[in-house]
C-alpha cells in the first residue's frame, strides 16, 4: 500500500483535537483511527472502529466536579443546590462525552456519513489506486486518507472571515462564513442561501458579483475531482503507467529522469486545469470562453438585453467600493489590488459571470497572503519605523498585483518599478518621516541645487535601504528585502545612493530572517543568552569546532562543550565527525565540527509549537466544560436577552472570569498560530 509522508506526533495530536472542536465526537473517532493508522479502506476502518479503544478519560471525575461545584467561590448554603445541579450536568456531560469517545463504532451507515461530511470539508481524501494504474472507472477498492495540512488552516478560518470582509465587504464575509460552514457549495446555492432564496434580486445580484471577484482574484476556487485525490498517489500510478509503456531492458538513468520530468509536467497541468479548465473545451479559450473555469463570458446579445441587470449590478457594485473605502482601505490598495493593471481588469471583470453550476471552496493560500504580508510589515516595523513599513507594504501590493494568482509559498513577488511607486502611492504618506532630513541634505540629488528631493527620489532612497545597496559582502545577498529586478536600469537616490530602478520583493530572505529570530528567541529563553551567542556564530560561520567557538563566542571551553552537549540532546545541533587519517574506527583521531541542521531545528521547534496549540484548544475545552451549565444557561433565549438581570451574582462573578481566561487562550493562539505559520508555510 501507498503511504504518505510521515508527519510527527505532536502534529497529528493537534490534528484530532481540532477535528474534535469542530466536528464532534464521532468524526473525532474516524479521524483519530485514520492519522494513527494511516489510510484505510471502508471494511478496514470499520473493524478498527468497532473494537473499543483503550484511551483514558480525560478530565475530572464525578466526585471531583461535585466538590469543585459545590464548594468554590464560598456562597455558601445558599448555593449549594445550584452548585450540585451544575456539577451533575457537567458530570453527565463528561459521562457521556468519555463513553462516545472509547465505546464501539458498529454502524456502518453512521461510518459513511462521517466520512462524507470530512471529504465534504476538504480534509479527507479518498482513493482508488486501481483506478490510478489502469483508466477502467468506479473499480477496486476505494482508500480513506486525512490530509492534516489541510486541517491546520481551519484555525485560521476567524482570520479568513475577517480578510474576507475587509477585501469585499460585509457580503464579502458573509460568503466566506458560508463557504467554510459547507465545505464547497455551488455557487447559485450560496446566492440562494445568503438571499432568501432569491426573493432579494438586489442582494442577489450583488452576492453573484462579489462570487465573481472572489473567484477572479482566486480567494475561491474551483473544486474539482482531481483535488479529492492525493497527489502523490498521481504522482506514483502515473510513473507506473509510463514505466510500464516501456519495453524492453532495465530502464536508465536519463529515462528515470525522463519519467520523472514528464510527471512533474502532468501534474502541473491538472494543477492548470483546476483553474482554467480545458482549454479546448465550451468554456475554454480556444472555444470561445474565458478560460477560466466557473466564470463566463456575457455576449454581446446578452449585455445588451441585460441593461437594466448591469445598472443595478453597478450600483451595487459601487455601495460594496463604498464599504470597502470606509473599512479603511485607501483608493490605491483598490486600484492595485485589481489584478494586471487596474483598467484592463475591471474591463475583463465586467465582461465575466460566475457560473451558477460550478462548485465553489475557499483557496487558503490566497488568504494566507495577507497573514504573510502582516508578519512581514511588522519585522520591517520591528527593524525600521512606521514609514518603511508603510512603503514596504506598498511594494508588496503592487507587486501582487502583477501576479495572476498569488500565493503564500511564492518566494518573490512581482516586479515593480519606483516610478508606479511614486505614481500611484496615497499622497496620506509622509515619506520624509521615516528618513534623516539631514544626510538628504547634505548627500542628495537636491544637495547642489539646494531644492527639495522628489517622491521619486524618496521612494529610491527607500528601496536602497531595504535592499542594502551599500553592503557589498558575499552574505548580503540572503538579507535584502527587496532585489532588484534582472536587466533594471539605475537611478540616484535622494541619499546619494546609485539603485536600480525595477525591483522584486524577497518574500523567502525576510522570512528566513523572522524564522532565524524566532529560533534565537526560544534559545534565549530556554538557555539563556550564551547558548544564544553559540547558534548566531553557528549560523553565520557554519561547522566550527569547540576551540573555534570558544574563541569566537568569549565564552569558557567548558562551558562550550556544556551548552553544545545541551542543546545536541535538544535536537538543536548536530555534529560532524571528521577523521584525521585513514583510521576511521579510532574515535580520538576524530575531529567534532558543531554545526546547526537548518530541517532538523524547523522541525524541532515546529512540533513544539503544535504542542502548545494542542494544549490551548484542551484548556478551553476544559474551561468551558467546567462552567457547561452556566454557559448553557446564558444560551437560553430568555436569559440571552438580558444576562445581567437572570444571573445570581455568583454567576455573574464566574462568567466574567471564564470570559478573561478564554480571552487570553485566544491571544495565546493567535500569537502561536503566527510562528507556526511562518515556520511551516513560509519559503526561506
Amino acid at each position: 500500500m501507498i503511504t504518505s509522508p510521515m508527519h510527527s506526533r505532536d502534529k497529528i495530536k493537534l490534528c484530532e483535537d481540532i477535528i474534535r472542536d469542530h466536528f464532534g465526537p464521532t468524526a473525532h473517532r474516524v479521524a483519530c483511527t485514520l492519522l494513527e493508522r494511516g489510510r484505510l479502506s471502508l471494511r478496514e476502518l470499520q473493524r478498527f472502529l468497532a473494537t473499543t479503544t483503550t484511551v483514558a478519560t480525560a478530565g475530572l471525575t464525578t466526585a471531583d466536579l461535585l466538590a469543585h461545584a459545590g464548594g468554590s467561590g464560598g456562597e455558601g448554603a445558599s448555593t449549594s443546590a445550584a452548585g450540585l445541579a451544575a456539577a451533575q450536568t457537567a458530570a453527565a456531560q463528561a459521562t457521556l462525552a468519555s463513553i462516545s469517545a472509547s465505546s464501539p463504532l458498529k454502524s456502518k451507515r453512521l461510518i459513511q456519513q462521517t466520512l462524507l461530511v470530512l471529504i465534504q470539508h476538504n480534509v479527507c481524501w479518498h482513493t482508488d489506486t486501481d483506478d490510478l494504474e489502469k483508466e477502467s472507472n468506479y473499480e477496486g477498492t476505494e482508500y480513506f486518507e486525512i490530509n492534516p495540512d489541510a486541517v491546520l488552516p481551519r484555525l485560521r478560518f476567524g482570520r479568513y472571515i475577517e480578510t474576507a470582509q475587509e477585501e469585499f465587504g460585509e457580503e464579502g464575509g458573509a460568503v466566506a462564513r458560508e463557504v467554510l460552514l459547507n465545505g464547497k457549495l455551488k455557487a447559485s446555492d450560496i446566492i440562494d442561501r445568503l438571499s432568501e432564496n432569491g426573493h432579494d434580486r438586489r442582494r442577489a445580484d450583488e452576492i453573484s458579483l462579489i462570487l465573481r471577484d472572489m473567484l477572479y482574484k482566486a480567494y475561491l476556487q474551483p473544486s474539482v475531482l482531481s483535488q479529492q485525490t492525493n497527489p502523490r498517489d498521481k504522482e506514483i500510478g502515473w510513473s507506473q503507467r509510463e514505466r510500464q509503456a516501456i519495453k524492453g531492458a532495465k530502464l536508465s538513468t536519463g529515462a528515470d529522469r525522463e519519467i520523472v520530468e514528464t510527471v512533474k509536467n502532468r501534474m502541473a497541468r491538472e494543477e492548470q486545469q483546476a483553474w482554467e479548465g480545458d482549454a479546448m473545451g465550451a468554456g475554454g479559450i480556444f472555444g470561445g470562453g474565458s478560460g477560466r473555469l466557473g466564470l463566463l463570458r456575457r455576449d454581446a446579445k446578452r449585455s445588451k438585453s441585460g441593461s437594466s441587470r448591469k445598472g443595478a449590478s453597478s450600483s451595487s457594485s459601487a455601495s460594496s467600493k463604498k464599504r470597502k473605502v470606509d473599512s479603511g482601505k485607501s483608493a490605491t490598495s483598490e486600484k492595485l489590488l485589481g489584478g494586471r493593471g487596474a483598467d484592463e481588469g475591471d474591463t475583463e471583470r465586467e465582461n465575466l459571470e460566475i457560473d451558477p453550476d460550478i462548485f465553489l471552496r475557499l483557496h487558503y493560500p490566497r488568504f494566507d497572503v495577507h497573514l504573510r504580508d502582516l508578519i512581514m510589515c511588522q519585522a520591517i516595523r520591528s527593524k525600521f519605523n512606521e514609514t518603511c513599513s508603510e512603503v514596504f507594504q506598498l511594494m508588496i501590493q503592487i507587486g501582487e498585483a502583477k501576479e495572476e494568482r498569488p500565493s503564500v509559498g511564492d518566494y518573490q513577488s512581482g516586479i515593480f518599478s519606483l516610478s508606479e511607486l511614486s505614481g500611484q502611492t496615497a499622497s496620506s504618506i509622509q515619506l520624509w518621516k521615516g528618513l534623516d532630513r539631514e544626510s538628504l541634505k547634505e548627500s542628495g540629488p537636491a544637495a547642489g541645487g539646494g531644492g527639495k528631493a522628489s517622491r521619486y527620489d524618496l521612494f529610491a532612497e527607500y528601496a536602497a535601504i531595504f535592499s542594502q545597496t551599500d553592503d557589498l559582502s558575499h552574505t548580503s545577498m540572503e538579507s535584502k528585502f527587496i532585489q532588484p529586478a534582472p536587466g533594471s536600469t539605475t537611478t540616484l537616490s535622494a541619499g546619494g545612493s546609485r539603485v536600480a530602478q525595477k525591483f522584486v520583493v524577497k518574500y523567502d530572505n525576510t522570512a528566513k530572517r523572522l524564522k532565524r529570530a524566532l529560533l534565537k528567541d526560544v534559545v534565549q529563553n530556554q538557555y539563556g543568552s550564551m547558548a544564544t551567542r553559540i547558534l548566531s556564530i553557528l549560523l553565520d560561520k557554519g561547522k566550527l569546532e569547540e576551540t573555534h567557538i570558544h574563541k569566537l563566542a568569549l565564552i569558557t571551553i567548558g562551558e562550550v562543550r556544556d551548552l553544545c552537549a545541551r542543546m545536541f540532546a535538544a535536537g538543536l545541533l548536530s555534529l560532524q565527525e571528521v577523521p584525521k587519517s585513514n583510521d576511521r574506527s579510532n574515535v580520538s583521531r576524530m575531529v567534532l565540527l558543531w554545526f546547526v541542521d537548518e530541517c532538523k531545528w524547523r522541525s524541532w521547534l515546529l512540533d513544539h509549537l503544535h504542542k502548545t496549540q494542542s494544549r490551548l484548544l484542551q484548556r478551553r475545552r476544559e474551561e468551558e466544560r467546567r462552567r457547561a451549565a452556566l454557559l448553557s444557561k446564558t444560551q437560553r433565549s430568555d436569559v440571552k436577552m438580558n444576562v445581567q438581570e437572570f444571573l445570581a451574582d455568583y454567576e455573574k462573578e464566574q462568567l466574567e472570569k471564564l470570559n478573561n481566561t478564554l480571552a487570553l487562550i485566544v491571544v495565546a493562539q493567535l500569537r502561536i498560530d503566527e510562528n507556526s505559520f511562518l515556520l511551516a508555510n513560509l519559503p526561506g
